[in-house]
């Protein structure tokens, strides 16, 4: 390809009962999702394409399963309170460990 006037952007493709965001989330471009398409993604399967990540990580958000999205919450409390991210994830029964 000569000219790519599109650069990067976004795919969100549906999500299995065991998704995580990284799953189903990912940067690519046009030479990218040609090789996608190639190893078997179908138009169905996606289901968005956006140029900005925060756009595409909320949108993603919604299709994962309760568990991912749940522990993808807890992570990103743990950012702001690491002793309440803590015990909120003992109360769910989730053992995580969470990286300092």
């Amino acid at each position: 390809m000569k000219v790519n006037e599109i650069g990067k952007f976004w795919v969100v493709t549906k999500a299995g009962k065991k998704s995580t965001l990284a799953d189903i989330l990912f940067e690519t471009g046009v030479p990218g999702i040609m090789k996608q398409a190639l190893g078997g993604l179908t138009i169905p399967e996606v289901q968005g394409v956006f140029k900005s990540k925060v756009k595409a990580e909320k949108f993603a958000k919604k299709f994962l399963p309760k568990t991912a999205n749940t522990i993808a919450k807890v992570n990103i409390l743990y950012k702001k309170d690491r002793k309440l991210a803590k015990k909120v994830a003992a109360v769910l029964g989730y053992k995580i460990f969470f990286k300092n």
